[in-house]
């Protein structure tokens, strides 16, 4: 099992670039994991592409270890079912595996270089739970602990 480093750095590059234009940029996101200690504003806006930068990679973090469950969830009862081919018994857990590699390496690198590098840029002000480097680090390893318990469960 391998841990997938996403290919950000032209976007990074990007970010570092643009990040102190004279444009006003400031974006408001959905938390996805705080939204029930922030019920008094849903919706948090902050400044900075960098803060666009990681929640776009938080949600597609979520996505990848979403889906990587409903492909499990797919299998229903795989030891009782008989109209499940060997193949895809074999086939599903291993792609849902390479998803959540995906999603922890995703994670990885936004608590190891995004994160770091809005920090660098001098953004100041309350930044959600969400979009800390200790939050993004344990979610991370939280992830890559699924995919390799998944690993020997099936295989």
């Amino acid at each position: 099992m391998t841990t997938y480093v996403p290919p950000t750095t032209v976007w990074d590059n990007v970010i570092r670039r643009f990040a102190h234009s004279l444009f006003p940029f400031r974006t408001s996101w959905r938390t996805t994991f705080s939204s029930q200690l922030l019920n008094t504003c849903p919706r948090v806006p902050l400044p900075f592409l960098h803060a666009d930068s990681a929640f776009s990679l938080l949600t597609y973090d979520m996505a990848l270890s979403n889906f990587a469950r409903l492909t499990v969830n797919a299998l229903g009862y795989y030891e009782r079912e008989p109209t499940i081919s060997g193949i895809e018994r074999h086939a599903k857990p291993k792609f849902a595996v390479s998803l959540l590699c995906h999603a922890s390496g995703v994670c990885a690198h936004l608590s190891e270089s995004a994160l770091i590098d809005w920090n660098d840029a001098g953004a100041s002000g309350p930044r959600p739970p969400d979009l800390t480097t200790e939050v993004c680090a344990a979610l991370s390893k939280y992830v890559r602990s699924s995919s390799c318990f998944l690993h020997t469960l099936f295989f």
